[in-house]
């Protein structure tokens, strides 16, 4: 019974998530999700919940939605700040491809800065590397932040995309 409710709150998340506009109900329904449920979604699925959190936050978002997407998932804007976000839900860690594909796809987009949001955790390398070029990251913990804010209807998380 629990995997059917499940089920029931995926399929009526990936719906919320890619009509427009969002509704008060969707955003409710996109808040009850867990960690645990985010593990299991779809890829284009946690991007889409990505973006909701990130629409949570006061970021416009654009789900860019291609395959070839150069890199990018979603642009983030609030103000004069441009965000490229590449988005990865996964099991494994995250390595530094991912960090690389955030940072062209930046530049393609004429972002001001590159951001990875990802469910797991990234490489030492990637770290290293993303610290390295200036790019955002975003990683299990911090998504958690953001998940607890999202529940809580908190405009800014204490981990902000900017810091």
């Amino acid at each position: 019974m629990k995997r059917i409710g499940t089920v029931i709150v995926f399929s009526l998340l990936a719906v919320c998530c890619y009509a427009a506009p969002s509704s008060q109900d969707d955003m409710e329904l996109a808040r009850l999700l867990t960690i645990e449920q985010v593990d299991r979604m779809h890829g284009l699925t946690f991007e889409a919940y990505v973006c909701k959190l990130l629409e949570s936050q006061g970021y416009a978002v654009e789900n860019i939605r291609a395959s070839n997407d150069y890199g990018v998932d979603a642009i983030a804007t609030m103000g004069e700040e441009r965000i490229a976000v590449q988005i990865k839900r996964s099991k494994n860690p995250i390595n530094r491809s991912a960090i690389s594909d955030a940072s062209a796809g930046k530049d393609y987009y004429k972002c001001s800065k590159a951001m990875v949001v990802t469910n797991s955790r990234l490489t030492d390398n990637a770290k290293i590397f993303a610290e390295g070029i200036g790019c955002v990251t975003v990683e299990r913990d911090d998504l958690l932040v953001w998940i607890e804010n999202f529940k809580k209807g908190t405009k800014r998380p204490s981990s902000e995309p900017d810091e």
